[in-house]
């Protein structure tokens, strides 16, 4: 009844703050009901195996640190910490995906369908690593039907200046470079070169 009485309260929330509220509440109570160290640690470890966002490494750090915990209290630093560190890495990811999801907008040569398909494999991926293979595979397709230099230009200024996290000074500096580019291939390494700065900060 009270893990039903929370969803309800989840569905029900206007925002991610309200969310978190209700989670945090529900842990709270969770939490006061473990009356022995055994116990305590026995439930903090059972919650880290179940934390979607951290992998293996961190999980058995996180169990390491609620097994030499000498007391309630420190159990229950060791698993506020992994939650921190779990839910910390759910919004990066969430913002990786809202980032990828914006240079597959930006990519002028596929089709709404091809985008679609690969904004929906962006919201799939389980990690950074997937999400940058398919932003990856989407730019090669794009960069296949630059068929001819003046093209292959074109398609490339219109993306450098869709790059959210380049300065004005650099993406000029980029279309500059571009512009100069004698061949398709001097088009690309100007091209991958902006993406590389953009998606290193």
């Amino acid at each position: 009844k009270e893990k039903a009485a929370f969803k309800d309260g989840v569905d029900k929330a206007a925002d991610k703050p309200a969310i978190d509220a209700i989670v945090d509440a529900a842990r709270a109570l969770n939490d006061s009901r473990n009356d022995s160290l055994a116990k305590a640690k026995e439930a903090a470890i059972a919650e880290i195996n179940t934390l979607p966002n951290l992998t293996d490494a961190e999980k058995q750090a996180a169990i390491d640190a609620v097994n030499a915990a000498q007391d309630i209290p420190a159990v229950q630093v060791a698993l506020d910490t992994a939650r921190a560190l779990n839910d910390q890495r759910a919004a990066e990811l969430a913002q990786a995906k809202t980032a990828a999801k914006a240079v597959i907008d930006s990519l002028p040569n596929l089709t709404a369908e091809e985008k679609a398909a690969a904004k929906d494999a962006i919201d799939k991926a389980a990690d950074k690593p997937a999400i940058d293979a398919i932003v990856d595979a989407a730019r090669t397709l794009n960069d296949s039907r630059n068929d001819s230099l003046a093209k292959a230009k074109e398609a490339a200024i219109a993306e450098i200046n869709t790059l959210p996290n380049l300065t004005d000074a650099e993406k000029q500096a980029a279309i500059d470079a571009v512009n100069t580019a004698q061949d398709i291939p001097a088009v690309q390494a100007e091209l991958a070169e902006a993406r590389a700065l953009n998606d290193a900060r």
